[in-house]
């Protein structure tokens, strides 16, 4: 007479962008591969009704989780929009992934959703050691990712992946914003409450805005 008891953990995956290299260091061009997506129907059909698609990078259980972001919605025709007004034409990329086969399975229902709106894209699965190695150096264009936020602080769930300084290193989006650097910054230095709660809030607006990844399941 056994209960399971499920609860859901504070382990992101996400859908990494090369910011630091054509096309994906323009804004738009990264904005555009998120509306393809059908970003809530691809984390259900992988797993099956466990989990959930978070709003923004951090989960809802982690402390200044914004309740108010909600998952991006499918819009083909926008997503054509902004690749054109990126100048975008016969786009072609690789998305790189682990040998993990959930990761596998939604880079799949990523390549074909993308194909709707003209961007052909590769999948590249990887040894996991391999596929590190190829991430720091920094020759990866789409990654599929993820993160243990093993210390259940924004800090670690932002500074570590986003902070300019983590280029080289943790930093695999080479993701580079001073505003958003500073605001990271501040956020080490001041005590829990209203303050440092206010800072991660324009934390995660400059995020879901510049979209460095696109977070597709938390589990």
């Amino acid at each position: 007479e056994l209960n399971l008891l499920r609860r859901t953990a504070l382990r992101t995956d996400f859908l990494m962008f090369n910011c630091g290299k054509p096309p994906f260091n323009d804004v738009r061009v990264r904005r555009a591969v998120v509306k393809a997506l059908d970003i809530e129907g691809m984390q259900k059909a992988v797993y099956r009704g466990l989990g959930y698609v978070p709003g923004g990078p951090l989960p809802k259980d982690m402390r200044y989780s914004n309740p108010e972001l909600r998952p991006s919605q499918q819009n083909v025709e926008e997503a054509k929009r902004l690749l054109e007004e990126a100048g975008v034409k016969n786009l072609k990329i690789m998305l790189s992934t682990s040998e993990a086969k959930e990761r596998i399975d939604a880079a799949t229902i990523v390549q074909n959703q993308l194909a709707e709106v003209g961007i052909d894209a590769s999948i590249q699965v990887l040894e996991y050691g391999v596929f590190l190695d190829t991430l720091d150096r920094g020759e990866h264009q789409v990654a599929f990712s993820g993160w243990g936020n093993n210390l259940p602080d924004p800090e670690f769930a932002l500074s570590r992946l986003y902070h300019t300084r983590a280029m080289g290193s943790t930093n695999n989006a080479f993701y580079s914003n001073s505003v958003f650097d500073a605001l990271l910054d501040k956020g080490t230095l001041i005590p829990d409450g209203p303050e440092r709660a206010a800072v991660y809030k324009e934390v995660q607006d400059i995020f879901v805005e510049e979209v460095p990844a696109v977070y597709w399941t938390v589990q």
